[in-house]
């Protein structure tokens, strides 16, 4: 993988990168030149939580829950200030 990456001039940063699968031996974190490549159940990108057994629904309803916080926090803001 690290190979690929020098060949085609990207870069990766492992604090950043996760895995998903489903086995339990597929759940071992990767050792790679002495960096942790980590396995979680859920990752969050560009701002969207992705969960490994979740449905577009599921995806759906936790990123209108997410943004509901923050509508609530400008809402409370807002009535501060009238």
């Amino acid at each position: 993988m690290m190979e690929f990456c020098a060949e085609y001039g990207m870069e990766m940063k492992c604090s950043k990168t996760k895995f998903m699968d489903g086995s339990e031996l597929d759940k071992i974190d990767i050792n790679l030149e002495g960096e942790t490549i980590a396995h979680c159940q859920k990752y969050t990108y560009l701002g969207a939580v992705i969960h490994k057994e979740a449905t577009f629904t599921q995806f759906k309803e936790d990123h209108v829950a997410e943004k509901s916080k923050h509508l609530m926090k400008l809402y409370l803001f807002l009535n501060k200030k009238l």
